[in-house]
């Protein structure tokens, strides 16, 4: 094998910015990789749900011996947006970072196709090397243009962790004008193709230029192969978000969670975040913020989590009087959690009474807590945590009364949470289970061997 010095290899990455260390690391995986003949795994960590979800993925890697490159694409890169990598305690593994800066999508799709040839070109100097295989999670942007970027660049196909979600919703959309949204599960339901924008997208790209298809729940798969996707290539693992709830759950302390949130002692709080786009324009964000705060006046205690992109169209919509109102009315309004921990444990506590969402992940976590969740949207890519276990309800920003009326009448009917499904859809020890997978796993198509250099 080639030895390729850690400084020589800063200066050949414009992007893929290494030290040392690191390139010690990747020359480590790929003598492993060679040592094992095994393909060298590339997990890729991008978005704070990410780093939350892929942490007991890394773990069981390292535990299990399989060979493996951390890489992170940086999508995010705010400190509160990526507490998560220390939080979970594996930021010291990461070997290559890779980047998608710039002012707008098409910027950032450049520099990210430069990381990507800068990265491979490292790997070329290797005279030895294995097959590398991308692991990419969820739905972000970084899971949709990656696989492509690989696929095509180097012939390597990807393993899609968390694939095959596609939204849900009623068949009916003028069901919403009924008033009643309790019995959602019974109605008729369909396929919203273009929903949510861009994460749907980006799911659907992502599964194309990968092999290897992980599907959280059989809906998922059921998915994949009304899509055409060859059921040899699809597996039903469970969510990784099993995994991060149990991990957390041993780290909770109520009284280290109340020393930064003193505020909800002795009260129980419905916690309210949005930061999907469709949600971000004025007329939904107004409903919203008077939905909460018309609740708050009828004594409802509502905690609103400022999240980056909730207050980027805040400001850019020029709804801070609004934003003002709410908090007038009783609203508490805390800035962006930085630390899983402190969600999970609040979600854990006496203090919770439910969460009010357009997050997937939270959805998830929701169900494996068993903690009643309304969904802040006309659809949902987890309709399981609805049509299966019953402990999700559909609550698009339809109007203030709408949201008000809908809200009360959900928590009012404490029957309504009490017939949530008694076992956790998601499994236990996913990640073990999709190491033991990939330990014997073997692409059935290396494009790079059948490449032609010009």
């Amino acid at each position: 094998m080639k030895h390729f010095p850690g400084n020589q290899l800063i200066s050949t990455m414009k992007y893929t910015i290494q030290n040392p260390s690191c390139a010690g690391m990747m020359e480590a995986a790929i003598e492993k990789a060679m040592d094992l003949k095994r393909p060298l795994y590339l997990p890729i960590i991008a978005t704070k749900p990410c780093f939350i979800k892929m942490a007991s993925l890394i773990q069981s890697m390292t535990q299990q011996d399989l060979p493996f490159l951390l890489v992170n694409s940086n999508q995010h890169y705010d400190q509160l947006l990526t507490a998560q990598i220390d939080e979970l305690g594996y930021k010291q593994q990461i070997g290559a970072n890779l980047y998608s800066n710039g002012r707008d999508f098409n910027e950032r799709i450049i520099t990210m196709c430069q990381s990507v040839t800068d990265f491979l070109s490292v790997l070329a100097t290797y005279t030895e090397k294995p097959d590398i295989i991308p692991v990419v999670s969820g739905d972000t942007f970084s899971a949709g243009i990656l696989p492509q970027l690989f696929y095509f660049s180097a012939g390597a196909r990807s393993v899609h962790v968390e694939a095959g979600l596609r939204s849900y919703g009623p068949a009916d959309k003028n069901r919403w004008q009924e008033g009643n949204v309790l019995h959602q599960a019974g109605w008729d339901w369909a396929r919203y193709v273009n929903d949510p924008f861009p994460e749907g997208m980006d799911s659907r790209l992502a599964s194309i230029s990968s092999e290897l298809l992980l599907a959280p729940v059989k809906r998922n798969m059921d998915n994949l192969l009304y899509e055409g996707y060859v059921a040899e290539n699809i597996m039903v693992t469970g969510s990784l978000s099993s995994d991060a709830v149990e991990l957390m759950k041993k780290f909770t302390h109520t009284e280290d969670f109340l020393d930064r949130y003193p505020f909800l002692s002795g009260k129980k709080w419905l916690r309210v975040d949005l930061h999907r786009r469709e949600n971000l324009i004025p007329d939904r964000l107004m409903a919203v913020l008077s939905g909460i705060a018309k609740l708050s006046r009828e004594g409802m205690n509502i905690l609103l989590v400022k999240s980056n992109a909730m207050m980027a169209a805040i400001h850019q919509f020029g709804l801070e009087e609004q934003l003002g109102a709410t908090e007038k009315a009783g609203v508490k309004i805390c800035e962006l959690w930085p630390s899983y921990l402190d969600v999970i444990s609040f979600m854990l506590s006496d203090y919770c009474l439910g969460l009010y969402t357009d997050s997937g992940g939270l959805q998830e976590e929701a169900h494996i807590l068993r903690v009643p969740c309304l969904t802040l949207r006309y659809s949902t890519d987890r309709p399981e945590t609805i049509l299966d276990a019953g402990g999700n309800l559909l609550l698009p920003p339809v109007s203030e009364k709408f949201i008000c009326h809908n809200t009360l009448n959900a928590f009012d009917n404490t029957s309504r949470w009490a017939h949530q499904d008694s076992d956790n859809i998601y499994g236990n020890k996913v990640a073990d289970l999709i190491v033991e997978k990939l330990k014997h796993y073997t692409p059935q198509y290396n494009a790079a061997r059948r490449m032609l250099t010009y």
